[in-house]
Parts: C-alpha cells; structure tokens; sequence
C-alpha cells in the first residue's frame, strides 16, 4: 500500500468493505445457492445457525463502513 494511503482513515473503511464483501462471496453465496437448488435447506442446523449468524453480520459490517465511508466524506 501507497504510503499517503496508510494515514487515511477512509482506506481502512474501505478495507472492511472488500473484507466484508470477500466473506459474503466465499461463504454465503455457495450456501445461498445450494439452498435455492435444493429447495431446502439440507446442511444441518449448525451450519444453519452459522449462515444465520455470518450474513447478518457481515450485512451489519458492511453497512456500518459504507456509513462511516460517508461520515468521514
């Protein structure tokens, strides 16, 4: 990373965002996708609490920096 970049706060929320977003695409689109093409949710109730747990939160990260990417604009 460019050294002018490191001081700013914004590139750290922007790191967040592209954290949020690489787990949003590496867990919770293939469990999105093998549920709608089971049409069922077959994984087990761990991993069902574990979905749960991991979209919702990573919908909440991903809100909050784009929040504070705009506060800090």
């Amino acid at each position: 990373m460019h050294p002018k970049l490191r001081g700013h706060v914004t590139t750290m929320f922007v790191l967040s965002l592209c954290v949020s977003d690489l787990l949003f695409c590496s867990i919770n689109l293939p469990l999105t996708a093998s549920r709608y093409i089971q049409q069922q949710w077959v994984l087990g109730p761990q991993l069902c609490q574990m979905f749960a747990f991991v979209f919702y939160g990573n919908e909440a990260v991903s809100l909050l920096s784009m929040v504070a990417i705009t506060i800090n604009r």
